[in-house]
């Protein structure tokens, strides 16, 4: 139910931890530069983790599927990568740091209670369904110097109002499908928009915006 890492670990291993459902505390020492792929995978019992800022890498699914109710990413991490947090249920605030230059495909999908979520101001790339069927989510703002949102990205969350940063010329397909969508601003460059980019069921935007 409880662990407790001693300093002298530097590396969590892949699937170190994986299919613990009764773990509810962990506690990571700053010697931690790694945590590796599944390391905490389907531990539905943990609810809080402090994740050290001395850590740069996180592996793919290293808290899919877990308990957790809000995670804040250490500055130091440049990358989130594909489904770390997908399918955290209960995860409602997410806070995305300055450094964070990639959020993976599906990195945050199915997170279905998430409402407050801040993308830091260095993140470019958005992938694949990184926020995929978060029903709760409507609202973000994304940060000036996006550069790629990916297929479906923010497809079936809660959003209604989507301001689009002057660096997007493209947007994957399906990249806001079945969002309730109420306005939608778009950057003077925007050159494409993918298939059904903001095909939303019986409704549409009420506006759109062009810059």
């Amino acid at each position: 139910t409880s662990v407790v890492i001693p300093d002298s670990v530097t590396t969590i291993g892949d699937y170190a931890f994986y299919d613990c459902t009764s773990l509810t505390s962990v506690v990571i020492p700053d010697s931690v530069t790694e945590i590796g792929a599944g390391a905490f995978w389907d531990a539905r019992q943990l609810k809080s983790i402090a994740i050290p800022h001395s850590v740069t890498n996180i592996g793919e699914n290293a808290f899919a599927e877990c308990g957790l109710t809000e995670i804040d990413i250490p500055d130091s991490v440049t990358t989130i990568a594909d489904n770390t947090f997908e399918s955290c249920t209960h995860l409602t605030r997410v806070n995305i740091p300055d450094s964070v230059e990639t959020i993976g495909e599906s990195a945050f999908s199915h997170c279905h209670e998430l409402t407050d979520l801040t993308i830091g101001k260095g993140v470019k790339t958005i992938k694949s369904c990184a926020f995929y069927m978060n029903k709760a989510l409507s609202n973000i703002v994304l940060p000036g110097g996006l550069k790629t949102i990916g297929r479906a990205a923010f497809s079936c969350t809660a959003l209604t109002h989507v301001v689009i940063p002057n660096g997007i010329s493209s947007l994957g397909i399906y990249a806001f499908y079945k969002c309730p969508l109420e306005e939608i601003t778009l950057p003077a460059k925007i050159s494409k928009l993918g298939d059904c980019a903001f095909w939303g069921d019986i409704t549409s935007p009420k506006v759109i915006k062009v810059s």
